[in-house]
């Protein structure tokens, strides 16, 4: 039911945008109006979806009447031919032209299927041209295919052998393309999703760059360049090599610029949005600041990308302390209408990000913030779920209920905490104890450990605080929302508070 909803909305924006007079006529009042048409106005126009309203409106019976399922089913497959009537108004040339190729290849081979071999042929040299101007090679491997052929049955054997060789190099291109398209595609079966990448992607990681690169060498066009530096610059990610990809991003960038014609917003985007948050991970928060305002004119409000690059800036003002900004940001995201279509850990991943907001916003009139609010007892009941793909949300959801405890000087609850810390720790940082977060995280149990008093809780952990207060550059993601030195200073301040207010003693429970 709900796919067959969210199918028709699709179906209907995407006519509403790009559809021609004739596509659009669905949506049309006219005389002798059809129940068809009623209902395509409903889904159209109409705000608030009652389904369970319109079926009685229309076909006088119940959301789940067969007559009900039987219009809406018919409803689709007039939506579904009217796509063959699109006129693109809105995107680059090359998307424009995506949809014009693949229009007449379809044309071609249904004249084929149907006998027309003349008429066909006589649509091939146009149809050409823009698979040539745009890359579009696939289309073009199928237009020379059908030239080849009808070469061949009338015997037109010069024409046969131009058609053959152009169509053996177009090949050769095209499986270049997929073999390339390919390695990418593996990395991001074995990390997209996950919190951390896999052994099998770091190993694709580190083997994938030079084959790309001989790939691009020998092709350097445009769809196996783009391909090529998401690769590489992937791969710069996974080793957190951040200056590198930073200098892959604007090697990309300016690969981008020979091609006008080509690239996309969402492609530029997509480097920028790179750029930001390898900036943001090397601290050089000029860099991307930059970025953060590129990508805002890059991409679309509500796409996806949009999301992701949002989530960068937010972080990024986290860790500039422009905390008011960040608030803002983060009820941007949460109040957009497409927020709630957002996987769930990405949805949680927000709401997290609202209480670290609300945190930071009680430290702008005073050295430490507060967390006696009642809204924070609710964070203090979440369980973190230990799955591969909510890694940095449970080190954060851990890191925020240890704060929340130690501003309430809640020794009980802290003794507590630190057992799912030590648990945490246990599970995910086998052979990464180099990582600013289980220094981080280490450290939180050294103290607990040392009964709370910091001056030893420092000495015991002196490693640690080393690692996580260094210089060096580590990824800024959901498990460090704001930066790990400035919550262990917090952290002392309350310490300290709480001794002063209890005559020297420890923490105690409240």
């Amino acid at each position: 039911m709900l796919s067959q909803k969210a199918d028709l909305r699709e179906l209907i924006r995407i006519i509403q945008l790009n559809g021609n007079k004739k596509a659009n006529s669905i949506f049309t009042a006219k005389k002798k109006d059809t129940k068809i048409r009623r209902l395509a106005r409903k889904f159209a126009f109409e705000k608030d979806p009652d389904e369970q309203a319109w079926a009685l409106e229309i076909c006088d019976g119940p959301e789940n009447s067969t007559s009900y399922i039987l219009h809406r089913s018919v409803l689709k497959r007039q939506l579904l031919s009217q796509t063959f009537h699109l006129e693109p108004r809105t995107g680059s040339e090359r998307r424009k032209a995506i949809y014009k190729s693949q229009k007449s290849v379809f044309n071609v081979n249904v004249l084929l299927l149907f006998g027309a071999r003349r008429t066909a042929i006589s649509l091939i040299p146009v149809a050409m041209k823009v698979t040539m101007d745009f890359e579009l090679t696939s289309d073009r491997v199928t237009l020379l295919e059908a030239l080849c052929e009808n070469a061949s049955l009338n015997g037109w054997r010069k024409k046969f052998e131009q058609y053959d060789r152009e169509l053996q190099e177009t090949m050769r291109l095209r499986n270049a393309e997929v073999k390339i398209s390919s390695l990418l595609q593996q990395i991001n079966a074995e990390s997209v999703g996950r919190a951390r990448p896999s052994l099998r992607a770091r190993r694709l990681a580190e083997n994938a760059p030079d084959e790309a690169r001989a790939l691009f060498r020998e092709f350097p066009t445009f769809t196996v360049g783009l391909a090529y530096y998401r690769i590489t610059i992937g791969s710069a990610q996974m080793e957190d090599n951040f200056v590198v990809g930073l200098n892959l991003c604007e090697e990309a960038q300016k690969f981008l610029s020979h091609f006008p014609r080509l690239h996309t917003p969402a492609s530029q985007g997509e480097f920028e949005s790179n750029r930001l948050w390898m900036a943001l991970s090397s601290r050089y928060y000029g860099v991307a600041s930059e970025s953060a305002s590129r990508c805002q004119k890059l991409f679309g409000l509500g796409t996806n990308n949009w999301f992701i690059a949002r989530e960068y800036e937010f972080l990024l003002k986290m860790h500039t302390k422009q905390w008011r900004d960040a608030v803002l940001i983060q009820k941007l995201i949460i109040s957009h209408p497409r927020f709630f279509s957002q996987p769930d850990q990405v949805r949680q991943k927000w709401e997290l990000f609202g209480y670290y907001a609300a945190l930071t916003s009680g430290a702008e009139q005073s050295p430490i913030p507060t967390t006696k609010k009642k809204s924070f007892a609710k964070i203090l009941q979440e369980i973190p779920v230990y799955r591969h793909e909510k890694f940095g949300y449970n080190a954060s959801l851990l890191i925020l209920q240890y704060l929340i405890l130690a501003s309430r000087s809640d020794r009980k609850g802290l003794v507590e905490k630190t057992e799912a810390l030590t648990k945490y720790i246990y599970r995910h940082f086998d052979g990464q104890h180099e990582r600013h977060t289980y220094a981080f995280l280490k450290t939180l149990t050294v103290l607990t450990n040392s009964d709370f008093d910091f001056e030893k809780a420092s000495a015991r952990a002196k490693r640690y605080i080393e690692l996580f207060t260094s210089i060096e550059r580590e990824r800024v993601d959901e498990s460090q929302v704001l930066p790990y030195d400035m919550m262990w200073g917090w952290i002392r301040e309350w310490t300290k508070e709480s001794q002063l207010l209890n005559g020297g003693a420890k923490l105690i429970h409240r």
